[in-house]
């Protein structure tokens, strides 16, 4: 009966290791997923606000002084 509940209690181990591994990858996996895509944004924020800067300063070059 002892070796039978340790075999039980090593698969079960074994069991849980394994998917705590799947749930790290997919994490790994998500968090890398979510970091492009808040890269891209920050370029999409960066590059909207140079237009904006130079939307100002060309209409600013075009008044007269």
């Amino acid at each position: 009966m002892q070796r039978l509940r340790q075999a039980w209690i090593g698969w079960r181990i074994r069991r849980t290791t394994l998917f705590m591994e799947r749930e790290r990858t997919l994490h790994h996996m998500h968090m890398a997923q979510l970091r492009a895509e808040l890269d891209a944004l920050h370029a999409r924020m960066a590059d909207a606000l140079l237009d904006q800067i130079n939307a100002r300063m060309a209409q600013e070059q075009r008044r007269p002084s």
